[in-house]
C-alpha cells in the first residue's frame, strides 16, 4: 500500500555571500510542513547578518518567475523595487508564445 506524501511549496533564495560563495535559503517548515520563519524574515536576517555594515547600495538582482507576489516580497525587502531577469524555463515559454 502507497502512502500519499503531502507536497510542500516553498521559495528558495540564492545570496552571494561577501566573502564568495552563495547560500541557498527557504522557508522554515515544521514537520507538518507548516511555514513558522518566512522566507522573506529569513533572507533579512542573512542579509543584516552579511551586510549591514556596509555603507554603498547591494547590486541585488533577482533571477525569477516574474509573479507580482515576487515582485511584491523583493520590494517590501529591499525597500524599492529590484531588477528581475526571467528565469530560463518561463523566458522559454514565453519566447514560444
Amino acid at each position: 500500500m502507497e502512502r500519499e506524501t503531502k507536497r510542500v511549496h516553498t521559495e528558495v533564495w540564492l545570496v552571494e555571500q561577501p566573502t564568495g560563495g552563495f547560500t541557498y535559503l527557504t522557508a522554515g517548515i515544521d514537520a507538518m510542513g507548516q511555514e513558522v520563519v518566512a522566507g522573506t524574515e529569513r533572507v533579512w536576517w542573512q542579509f543584516q547578518q552579511d551586510y549591514a555594515g556596509r555603507s554603498e547600495p547591494l547590486p541585488v538582482v533577482a533571477i525569477t518567475d516574474g509573479t507580482r507576489t515576487i515582485r511584491r516580497q523583493l520590494a517590501e525587502l529591499f525597500g524599492q523595487p529590484m531588477p528581475l531577469i526571467l528565469d530560463w524555463y518561463h523566458l522559454d515559454k514565453k519566447v514560444e508564445s
